[in-house]
């Protein structure tokens, strides 16, 4: 069967040409030769199909006769019937088999493109997202980091407390802030001594109690 260009053997004819290769083992039919004969010339012998040994011995097996119909293709068709041999038979049918093994896999992997082409794409837009939100993450740190005042120098777990920190003394502020408005006299916030040589642990708990007393 013809596809186009491409020749096409049905299963049912390559497995037919198999068993009749296995069918003739021992029958080495790879050589064309002539045999010589008595009164004709050289160009007039008979081409033959068959074996010829290591000690050039010649086993001819199938006469070609192409000349009794008027033709000049006897040695053509000789060493034809040479080159397809048992051996080149066998040969080609496990080669052809292995072609169309490789041939159905590329078939799977161009049914499978698209769909590996869409998943491929997908990932890269879900890398890109994800790079997005990596990058504006760092930005968010650095801008925090900036705007508290830390500058880079500070480690996580030690920038994390540190943060802490000015988020209670940014509370203790708007406590006495308050607290202040609006004559700006009272602030209800006890000191242990003096408030100009308090130290800053001292007004931070006089602050804390304060806040918590209300």
């Amino acid at each position: 069967m013809t596809n186009g260009l491409v020749m096409t053997v049905a299963d049912e004819l390559l497995a037919e040409i198999e068993a009749l290769a296995v069918g003739v083992k021992g029958w080495n039919m790879t050589h064309a030769f002539q045999e010589p004969e008595e009164g004709f010339l050289p160009e007039d012998w008979e081409w033959h199909v068959g074996q010829i040994d290591e000690d050039d011995n010649r086993y001819p097996l199938l006469n070609v006769n192409a000349h009794q119909y008027d033709s000049s293709d006897s040695e053509k068709l000789a060493r034809y019937y040479a080159a397809c041999n048992r051996d080149t038979i066998l040969s080609m049918a496990v080669e052809l088999r292995r072609l169309r093994a490789e041939n159905a896999e590329l078939q799977r992997i161009e049914r499978n493109r698209d769909m590996w082409k869409a998943q491929c794409e997908q990932q890269a837009i879900s890398l890109t997202e994800a790079n997005a939100v990596y990058i504006a993450a760092i930005k968010l740190v650095s801008n925090i980091r900036f705007a508290s005042g830390d500058n880079g120098l500070r480690m996580q777990p030690e920038l994390i407390d540190f943060i802490a920190e000015l988020a209670k003394d940014a509370g203790r502020y708007r406590h006495i802030v308050h607290r202040l408005w609006p004559d700006g006299t009272q602030t209800g916030v006890s000191m242990p001594r003096d408030y100009s040589t308090a130290t800053k642990l001292e007004c931070d708990e006089g602050i804390d109690v304060a806040m918590t007393s209300k």
